[in-house]
């Protein structure tokens, strides 16, 4: 991929001027300083396989260059957007804005993400990247819909979306690009001090999250499958060879598949080893644990990551969770956590279960923990 790629594609879309919306003028330079950095240090993609959509004329204009790339597309395909994210009322779905949009009419002026999913989700691309920069970009993951678990199910697919669904996507007064995109387009250029030569997108994401968390501004949400987060993104312009004698860096793939098969004691600790210096692979170890794992092994996994300080790992890969597990295995662990020291870890599952579930999954979750041998509380609540 550190090659030039002619198999791979991008299309990157910013909507900034509007009609019947907030103008986001920070959007207008977010396209450009991201497409300059896609040649070199991050996909090397010659400026023919990069497609650049600034305030595009209609939803059919993003729509149509999104498809093309996705049919063209057999290494990488990475779709960009940054604008106003709306809200369909009328089935509770996330659309994109063009200058055109408008609030009382989003399903006729604006792009439904569907129509984007679509295309990605019948590419023949190897890896598919999606970046949202906008408010309630959270809402792609699906919501009322079965959407979770059908994005989560393609092959290669990694979603990073800027903001939390009830969160404005924050542009900054007075700074060149929002925030989500500005902190992404310093990372790409200053790179992480680390022993690795290459960013792979969790370790992005997982950089991100914390500047932006540590600035007070929106936490951004992943969704990854097939261990795409592992995959080289961006060579780190701040890589720092190990000292001499240090323990080198796990190799993933090994670390990955353990994480479906050794004693809990002994993933818990590894994961815990991994923390500080490679959060993304401790993140991606939970996330394939959490998926796969025995509800039983999972109750004890989560224990012994909250008693060691490492439940930002559990709560990064929890939305993974949801998606892959039916609403009874759910509801099991849900009961388990209560009666362990991550309790806290159940009260965000339960609370991403309802966000992200259909709501006839809620209604069965809480059937199952209500049953006659069940309870939220355990005195009975």
């Amino acid at each position: 991929m550190y090659d030039p790629a002619p198999a791979s594609r991008a299309v990157l879309v910013g909507a900034s001027t509007f009609t019947a919306l907030d103008d986001l003028p920070a959007v207008q330079a977010n396209v450009p300083a991201l497409r300059s950095l896609l040649g070199d240090p991050v996909l090397h993609l010659a400026a023919e396989q990069c497609q650049t959509l600034v305030d595009p004329a209609s939803p059919r204009e993003v729509s149509a260059a999104v498809r093309a790339a996705a049919r063209e597309a057999t290494d990488t395909l990475l779709v960009y957007y940054a604008g106003h994210g709306l809200i369909d009322p009328g089935t509770g779905l996330l659309h994109l804005a063009v200058p055109d949009s408008d609030q009382d009419s989003v399903f006729d002026t604006a792009v439904p993400y569907e129509w984007i999913k679509r295309s990605i989700e019948t590419s023949g691309a190897a890896r598919r990247i999606v970046i949202l920069d906008c408010c309630y970009s959270a809402r792609a993951f699906g919501v009322q819909s079965e959407s979770v678990a059908a994005l989560a199910e393609i092959d290669g697919t990694y979603l990073m979306a800027a903001a939390a669904e009830t969160a404005v996507a924050l542009s900054p007064p007075g700074e060149p690009h929002t925030a989500f995109t500005g902190e992404l387009l310093e990372l790409l250029r200053s790179g992480v001090a680390s022993p690795n030569e290459f960013l792979d997108l969790d370790a992005v994401f997982d950089q991100l999250a914390r500047r932006l968390q540590a600035k007070g501004r929106p936490r951004p949400q992943s969704l990854c499958r097939n261990s795409l987060g592992s995959w080289p993104f961006a060579r780190n312009n701040a890589y720092q060879p190990a000292p001499e004698g240090r323990t080198p860096i796990p190799d993933v793939a090994r670390a990955l598949d353990a994480s479906r098969t050794v004693p809990v004691p002994v993933l818990a600790a590894q994961i815990s080893g991994l923390s500080e210096h490679r959060p993304a692979t401790a993140t991606e170890m939970v996330h394939t644990a959490l998926q796969h794992r025995p509800v039983t092994d999972l109750v004890r996994l989560c224990a012994a990551l909250y008693q060691a300080g490492c439940q930002r790992h559990i709560e990064a890969a929890l939305p993974a969770l949801v998606a892959a597990r039916t609403v009874q295995e759910c509801a099991d662990l849900l009961e388990q956590l209560l009666a362990t020291p991550a309790e806290d870890g159940a009260v965000a599952l339960l609370r991403l279960t309802a966000e992200l579930k259909p709501a006839a999954d809620t209604v069965r979750l809480a059937t199952a923990l209500r049953g006659p041998n069940k309870g939220v509380g355990r005195g009975g609540g």
